[in-house]
């Protein structure tokens, strides 16, 4: 499902996301162990919020073009990030997202940054249309919390 911002709404919230989520497992068969979020420019970087604010609802996280803090990053230690930035934007450059990658990198999280080269910002296309992501969604799975001390397993 691909919902888009309520046109009242200036960015993303939680509680929208929460809603598309109940309203999709209402209305078909998903697996909420398997919902995953992506999003491009402020969606990606809006979903960088609420992935820290509810990580227990996400099986992974791919932001395209987004820009994100590493303030917070150790609530999503479990959810799996691999992000997608064009190698010349100017709008996110690469070094916008590096800083929370490597946060959450640090705090046993799984991440993977993909510079796509001679690519600016819109690049759904490029990232959306990759088999080896969709074969990577495929392979995850919200995971429970670890017992303390027990480093995180890295998805394949």
């Amino acid at each position: 499902a691909s919902p888009q911002l309520p046109s009242l709404a200036k960015k993303w919230r939680v509680r929208y996301v929460e809603a598309a989520i109940d309203h999709l497992d209402e209305h078909y068969r998903i697996d909420r162990s398997r919902v995953h979020l992506t999003g491009v420019s402020a969606g990606g970087s809006t979903g960088w919020d609420v992935v820290k604010q509810r990580p227990d609802l996400f099986a992974s996280f791919v932001p395209l073009s987004s820009w994100a803090s590493a303030r917070g990053v150790q609530h999503m230690a479990r959810v799996p990030v691999w992000a997608f930035q064009g190698r010349i934007d100017p709008i996110a450059p690469p070094f916008v997202v590096q800083g929370a990658l490597r946060a959450h990198r640090a705090c046993g999280g799984w991440t993977r940054l993909t510079l796509l080269t001679r690519r600016v910002h819109w690049l759904s296309p490029d990232v959306y249309g990759r088999p080896d992501l969709w074969t990577w969604w495929a392979a995850q799975r919200r995971r429970c919390p670890p017992k303390t001390g027990t480093p995180l397993p890295q998805p394949p």
